[in-house]
């Protein structure tokens, strides 16, 4: 309620800033960030809209720059946590040329949009154009980090997901199977990476009735890794260090 209060407060002086629409513009976006932290859509779209406004005054006719995608992007985020997808759609499509046109094709800002926007896509159903991004993004991670490095994990993750959805159940489970290999490899058996994985794997597996077993054994290792970790969660704040430092501390350097 305190937070709340202040951030009230400091959306009523805006007014002061009048006169400098950089940093008003950096201010919405941040108070509009605490907002959408608090699932207060509206008020956070109203902010990154304004941000936005401003950030196109101070441009005037020159190309669209990275704040102006991030601002973007913002909105984009607002949108899907209202399930307005199409909406969401535009917006990050429209970040995601600018993106381009500023960085380059595969910048890891420019992978960060098309995950993202792969993602609102898979929302609407439109599988074909959900996988080709997370393709084109698993493609810029390899390229970027190698074969073996958990943001490869993560989009195949993303991957395995989409193509899960569209029914291609034995080649998401191959996809799936690599996430899970890479991640066993990066954090270890006992970590929310591996069972993550180990949870998707038997979603995935769960679709092919005669696997129905090796899904559930699936699911039960991965309950037991979340049941042991909570347990060492627990320990660790008795003994005065927070569960999430202990589980840090343990994970290898990315």
């Amino acid at each position: 309620a305190k937070l709340r209060e202040i951030i009230d407060q400091t959306v009523a002086r805006k007014k002061e800033l009048a006169d400098q629409p950089e940093l008003a513009a950096s201010v919405d976006e941040a108070l509009g960030g605490a907002y959408f932290r608090m699932a207060e859509y509206q008020r956070a779209e109203t902010l990154f809209k304004e941000a936005l406004r401003l950030r196109e005054f101070v441009l005037g006719d020159r190309e669209p720059t990275p704040e102006i995608a991030q601002c973007l992007n913002y909105l984009g985020l607002v949108y899907s946590g209202q399930s307005r997808w199409p909406e969401a759609e535009e917006r990050h499509t429209e970040a995601l040329q600018i993106q381009q046109a500023h960085f380059g094709p595969k910048h890891p800002t420019v992978a960060d949009t098309m995950s993202t926007l792969g993602w609102v896509l898979m929302q609407q159903a439109k599988l074909d154009e959900a996988e080709n991004y997370f393709r084109l993004v698993l493609g810029m991670q390899r390229e970027r980090h190698g074969a073996r490095h958990p943001n490869v994990a993560t989009a195949l993750t993303r991957l395995g997901t989409v193509l899960t959805q569209a029914g291609r159940v034995r080649d998401a489970e191959e996809v799936l199977q690599e996430a899970y290999r890479i991640n066993l490899e990066a954090f270890g058996h006992d970590s929310l990476e591996v069972a993550g994985s180990l949870n998707l794997l038997a979603v995935t597996m769960a679709i092919d009735l005669p696997r129905l077993g090796r899904a559930l054994q699936l699911y039960r290792e991965a309950f037991e890794i979340r049941e042991r970790l909570a347990r060492s969660d627990s320990s660790a704040r008795q003994t005065g260090t927070t569960g999430a430092s202990a589980v840090v501390a343990s994970q290898p350097a990315k």
